[in-house]
């Protein structure tokens, strides 16, 4: 495809180059279900390739794998392991490939020696690995992935309503470790996209702390 990425993942995708060093896998999670973190994942991802980075988007949501359909390409077909040298790689465009491990029986129990050892894998073949997870309590392997990567990105649907599992997130991602980037609105209107364009890598929900 010869298009541009849309402006509003331009903008994530900056921040993350600028915040991170090359290679990465960076984890999107959210504290919400429906918070927009396959539309970010998927959005984010295509916006590398097309300034020119090997990127690959991982879905990892055990229960509502979509990254297939958020790219456009329909369901991704399931591995029987995570073992990253087996895995069924879908090219999707010049320097974008998807994969998708969402499964129940692929991630339950999985030890994070095993995560690790997926995510390191990746780092070495992409220079950008973006992993689409679910809510961070939902699923053991979303905590997995947020300690693995270099950073957490925070899908937080635009307009909802602040909520108590906000706080917990980020209390939790910062007890672990993980390195929150930001948080970015999703679903948000078409206009004014400008205004929001330059919102998109700051905290709206979730506070930093000291």
């Amino acid at each position: 495809m010869s298009e541009g990425a849309d402006p509003g993942f331009e903008s994530v995708r900056t921040t993350l180059e600028s915040a991170l060093t090359l290679p990465f896998a960076v984890t999107i999670s959210s504290s919400q279900i429906d918070d927009g973190k396959t539309q970010l994942a998927a959005g984010t991802a295509r916006a590398f390739a097309r300034a020119g980075f090997s990127a690959i988007v991982v879905d990892a949501h055990p229960a509502f794998p979509g990254v297939g359909p958020a790219l456009g390409v329909g369901e991704l077909p399931l591995p029987t392991t995570v073992d990253a040298a087996e895995l069924p790689i879908y090219h999707v465009e010049d320097n974008l490939d998807a994969v998708s491990i969402g499964s129940h029986k692929l991630l339950d129990g999985l030890p994070p020696a095993k995560t690790q050892a997926f995510i390191q894998r990746m780092r070495r073949i992409y220079q950008v690995t973006i992993i689409d997870t679910c809510d961070l309590f939902y699923d053991a392997f979303a905590v997995q992935c947020a300690a693995a990567c270099d950073g957490v990105v925070l899908a937080v649907r635009y307009a909802r309503d602040p909520d108590p599992e906000d706080d917990r997130v980020v209390t939790t991602l910062e007890k672990m470790g993980a390195r929150i980037v930001g948080s970015v609105p999703t679903d948000y209107p078409p206009q004014p996209l400008g205004r929001l364009v330059a919102r998109l890598t700051r905290f709206s929900l979730f506070r930093r702390r000291p």
